[in-house]
């Protein structure tokens, strides 16, 4: 039970951090969500956009690269999400 509200919390506090800029080599990410099932965050490039292919594989129209990434403590972008201050 104890795991399960310190998980909660871990995601409440990424919660209000939607918006928060995250510096990864060398893009630029935005945390756009936050995710209740799987728990994890998904982020969005800042400028960086990739052509999105239709369901027959062809070139379709340029949409912003997104990364989803698992919620947990061990993850370094976690880390550093945290310990920026809450937008």
């Amino acid at each position: 039970m104890r795991a399960e509200a310190s998980a909660e919390a871990l995601r409440l506090n990424l919660q209000a951090r939607l918006g928060a800029r995250l510096q990864l080599g060398d893009t630029t990410w935005i945390l756009i969500e936050v995710l209740a099932k799987p728990p994890s965050i998904v982020l969005q490039a800042d400028q960086q956009r990739s052509i999105q292919p239709n369901r027959h594989g062809d070139s379709h129209r340029r949409v912003p690269r997104t990364r989803s990434i698992p919620i947990s403590l061990e993850s370094p972008e976690i880390r550093t999400l945290l310990e920026q201050p809450a937008p």
